[in-house]
């Protein structure tokens, strides 16, 4: 479920993979989308990297948080079948100091369960900012892409009559 790091192991850093999306703002700034319209190869293949890195980035931030919660499906009966121990422990507990014991096993036993629950917090939280990023990226390429359409030039006719 640990996709950042993947991400920056592959990029060479955070800040080079978040580089791979772009705003609106640096599409209308290349070529294909200013005044002249005239898009070189380079930066088409960009336009393409961009929006291939965004699918597979979506992919595995999905991969990623199927596998955890499947690992999470995988362990929550042996987690329940430990409470259950835990609980009978807790409740059979006799004396001050094998009452304590079972309190701090349940305790420990609950920041396991907390510490799962973040997990898949993060894993949900990675999909979806990888979601919204590929979403903007597009956004953005979209709208540089109709501006430019709309940006074309009025010449008047020469008037003529036929």
């Amino acid at each position: 479920t640990n996709t950042i790091d993947y991400y920056k192991q592959e990029a060479g850093n955070l800040q080079a993979y978040l580089d791979r999306f772009q705003s609106q703002d640096y599409y209308q700034k290349i070529a294909c989308f200013n005044n002249n319209g005239q898009c070189s190869a380079e930066d088409l293949k960009k336009i393409r990297q961009s929006r291939l890195h965004a699918s597979v980035a979506q992919k595995r931030s999905n991969d990623a948080m199927l596998r955890g919660i499947d690992k999470q499906q995988q362990s929550l009966k042996s987690d329940s079948a430990r409470l259950r121990i835990l609980q009978s422990h807790a409740q059979s507990a006799k004396g001050q100091k094998q009452a304590l014991q079972a309190a701090s096993q349940l305790a420990s036993n609950q920041s396991h369960q907390l510490l799962q629950i973040r997990g898949l917090l993060i894993a949900q939280q990675n999909a979806q900012v990888i979601k919204d990023a590929a979403a903007e990226n597009k956004e953005a390429i979209q709208t540089a892409g109709d501006d430019r359409f709309r940006a074309g030039n009025y010449h008047k006719s020469s008037g003529k009559k036929w």
